[in-house]
């Protein structure tokens, strides 16, 4: 994931509307034989340290001819949560991550350093 794009405002019948949408940038491995692939993806509503909703989507990738790398966009996704009566106090947190087999958690989890963020604030 290279970007995320977003924003809310007040949606229908007291809901929050978050509207989102990724950048990806994905290379194709040596070992990759096709040309087009599927990386599956989630957003999840989370409150209080608790997922409330989760939802997959996928990101469909075609790589042309002998090209490596692929930049793409995906849809606009809409999410509404309840409002509280002051906007200011729903707290309602979007976790957005690749969706993993099992298998490929593992790898991550033995093979792969996590990486590390710093916030930059405005």
């Amino acid at each position: 994931m290279s970007g995320l794009t977003g924003n809310c405002e007040a949606g229908p019948k007291k809901t929050v509307r978050s509207r989102l949408s990724l950048a990806v940038t994905v290379e194709r491995g040596p070992a990759s034989d096709g040309k087009d692939i599927t990386l599956p993806y989630f957003i999840a509503v989370v409150r209080d340290g608790k997922i409330l909703e989760k939802k997959e989507f996928d990101i469909p990738v075609s790589f042309a001819g002998n090209q490596s790398t692929v930049s793409l966009r995906t849809p606009v996704r809409l999410i509404d949560v309840p409002a509280s009566p002051d906007l200011q106090q729903t707290n309602y947190t979007l976790k957005v991550g690749f969706q993993l087999s099992h298998e490929q958690l593992e790898y991550n989890q033995t093979h792969l350093r996590p990486a590390k963020f710093t916030m930059h604030t405005n």
